[in-house]
């Protein structure tokens, strides 16, 4: 969709609720961003691109991202750990089933973007994530007082 100046705009704006207060875990999800808005944006730019291997450059980077947040979560003893794991597991299985059924054409890629990697990740960020980091933080910091 262009924008006043020519410019296409971007599927996802970085907002400052998805701020955890964790530079790393915020670089990280900012990383995320920029790689949904280049693949949705390169998509279009360059049709011919092949959207499974974009789609799934996506996926891995998630499996990771997910890998280190779960083992902070099992290691702090993260009472919100159990819902925060569910809710990586329905957005990696609704990537998997997009991956196994994905054509070669840009509907299925934006719909992939659009309609559930989008959503999913601005309601993860402000529902699981920032309360994650927030408590990890207290935690860090409730070790480093004197007792």
């Amino acid at each position: 969709m262009p924008s006043g100046r020519g410019r296409m705009m971007s599927l996802l704006e970085w907002d400052d609720s998805y701020v955890s207060g964790i530079a790393a875990a915020d670089h990280e999800h900012q990383h995320l961003v920029r790689l949904i808005n280049r693949t949705h944006d390169g998509w279009e730019r360059e049709p011919g691109r092949d959207p499974a291997r974009l789609l799934d450059d996506i996926f891995n980077i998630l499996l990771s991202h997910f890998d280190c947040e779960e083992q902070m979560m099992r290691q702090g003893r993260y009472v919100g750990w159990p819902d925060h794991a569910r809710d990586h597991e329905c957005v990696l299985d609704d990537l998997r089933g997009i991956l196994a059924h994905l054509g070669e054409g840009a509907s299925e890629l934006d719909n992939a973007l659009t309609c559930c990697l989008q959503p999913w990740l601005v309601d993860h960020i402000r529902v699981h994530d920032v309360p994650l980091y927030r408590a990890a933080e207290a935690m860090v910091e409730r070790s480093a007082e004197p007792r």
